[in-house]
Order: structure tokens, then C-alpha cells, then sequence
């Protein structure tokens, strides 16, 4: 019970920890130039990015990233 009770603390954490992660990652994007903020970009860039991390399993998001990556190098070619 207790170790079970301990595994279902460490996924809460870890989904938390993601959760603020995102948050973070995308309030910059937010921001339009001239620093007024634009809620409808910060809103979908937030969609986008937490509805990749919930479809994927944190397992697997390592290996979208590194395809994120590459991807990305290889379109500024």
C-alpha cells in the first residue's frame, strides 16, 4: 500500500513538473514584439505543446525532441 501510495506520488510529481515546464517554455511565446500580450498565441502554443506531452508518454518525448531537432537543422539548410 505505502509503495503504491509512493509511485502514484512520484507520477503526480512528474506530470506537475512537466505541466510547469510547458507553462514556462511557452509565456514567452506569448508576448508579441512590442510586449503587449497576445493571449490567442499563448493560448494555442500552450495547447499545442501540452497536448504533445499528453499524447506522448514521457518515455517517448525524448525521441520527439530529437526529431524536433533535426527536423528543425535540417530546414535551415
Amino acid at each position: 500500500m505505502a509503495k503504491q501510495l509512493a509511485n502514484k506520488a512520484k507520477k503526480l510529481y512528474r506530470n506537475a513538473t512537466v505541466a510547469t515546464g510547458v507553462l514556462i517554455a511557452t509565456t514567452p511565446m506569448a508576448f508579441a514584439a512590442d510586449g503587449d500580450f497576445d493571449l490567442t498565441t499563448g493560448l494555442v502554443a500552450t495547447s499545442v505543446i501540452a497536448g504533445i506531452v499528453g499524447a506522448a508518454t514521457l518515455k517517448a518525448l525524448p525521441t520527439f525532441t530529437a526529431w524536433g531537432v533535426r527536423k528543425a537543422l535540417s530546414m535551415l539548410r
